[in-house]
Formats: C-alpha cells, structure tokens, sequence
C-alpha cells in the first residue's frame, strides 16, 4: 500500500466505522406508571427527552370500542395523558420530522441543500397502548401502520408466542419483520400479516413493526419511514 492510499485509509477510517455501528431505532409509547400514563420516547429502558409538539393525535377507547375524551397535559419535554372515562386501548399518531443521514452521521432536517446524503426519510410514529383486554384492544383502531393483537395478551407468560396482524392502511402487510423490545427481530408476517412473536418476562412488552414507502417529487426526503408499536403488561394493566 502507498503511503498516498494509507494516508486516505486512516482518514476515511473514521468515516468507516459510523456507516458501520448500527443506529439504535427510538420509539414512542404510552406506559402507564403509578396510576399516571406517559408518553415516553427511548429504546428499551432509554428514555429521551423529545418535542411534546410532534405528537399529533392521542384517542381513547373504552372496552366497547367507543371514543373516551383523553386531556393531554404537555410540559416543556413531557407528555402526561388524563383520560376523562375508562380506558381500555389508547392510540397515538407522531410526526418525528424529517431525517438525513450523511457520512457525518445522522441529523434531523430536509436533505435540501445537504451533500453527501447516504438517505434521508420523513419519520411518522404510530403507538396503540393496551390497558386492558377488550372488544376495543382486539379490534383496528385506524392507525395507519397498526398491529392488533390476535389473542389476550394478559392470559400469556414470558416465553410463550403472540399472533398478531399488521395493518397497512387497514389492509394485511406481508413480509414485514416484527421486533421485540430489545428491537431484535423476532419474526415476518406472512401473507395475510400475521406473525408470531415470543414475549419477555415481566413488565411492560413491546412489539414493533417498521415498513419504509418511497416519497416521490418530495423534496425534503425519499423514503417514508412507518413505525408502529404495541404495548400491554405494565405495573397494573390487564385488570
């Protein structure tokens, strides 16, 4: 090797190496916490600060499935959620902006006027909270990427597997790889959206699904980046 192509090695070494450590997904949900519900943004036992301002839509549900009024209570870098009535399922819809992805790492922003742009994609959130078992928590609830869960997940333990359904617009999405919530990928649906997933142990379980779709003629990014998550079994839920 010359020292003209060492001396680029060691430079772009650097460079290298952040294209090569994986980038942690963060996620959105509601957890409830000593009888108050949170919207919470982190990866597993992460929490992050985030803008309370890019949650767009927060719906509850009572066990029938009928809309419950829910006052959202947003502090400078918190979200608390008081529902008005009882509350079986709650959904939550998210716009996290747009993101660009250069060899520099990963910053949030329109890819106009950026340069050495690897990808960039418009992230949207979706999160469907499980109190309690129900007609509602069983059913969709008109998220736009959604997963329902096809059984009680309350009668099930750690170790033993949860069909599930992922909706794309209301319609079964095939082929679409299906997280737990370590974000390891724990199975694909199949041709009419269903999978298996295996639980954790105790505590609050996730599940989440990620489908991209291409943006076209937008000129602030390339792709759409869907993220939907489902959450049940916290301190107090499923009675």
């Amino acid at each position: 090797m010359s020292n003209r192509h060492r001396w680029f090695f060691i430079l772009a070494l650097p460079f290298l190496l952040l294209l090569s450590v994986p980038c942690f997904a963060h996620d959105f949900w509601v957890e409830k916490a000593g009888g108050t519900l949170k919207v919470i943004y982190g990866h597993g036992a992460q929490r992050l600060s985030y803008d309370p301002s890019t949650i767009k839509e927060i719906r509850g549900f009572d066990p029938k499935g009928g809309q419950v009024q829910i006052r959202v209570e947003k502090k400078k870098e918190a979200v608390t959620l008081v529902p008005e009535g009882t509350v079986s399922a709650l959904t939550m819809t998210v716009d996290d902006g747009f993101w660009v992805k250069t060899i520099m790492g990963l910053k949030k922003g329109s890819k106009r006027g950026m340069k050495r742009v690897i990808e960039s994609y418009q992230s949207l959130n979706y999160s469907k909270a499980i109190l309690s078992w129900s007609e509602a928590a069983g059913n969709p609830l008109g998220l736009k990427l959604e997963i329902i869960p096809l059984a009680n997940p309350f009668e099930l333990k750690g170790g033993q597997r949860l069909r599930v359904r992922v909706l794309l617009d209301g319609e079964p999405l095939p082929e679409v790889e299906v997280e737990s919530i370590e974000h390891t990928r724990t199975a694909k649906t199949d041709g009419k959206g269903i999978a298996e997933v295996p639980l954790s142990g105790e505590g609050l379980k996730m599940i989440t699904a990620r489908h991209r779709m291409p943006l076209k003629g937008n000129p602030d990014a390339d792709t759409l980046k869907l993220i939907s998550t489902l959450t049940f079994g916290g301190k107090g839920e499923g009675k």
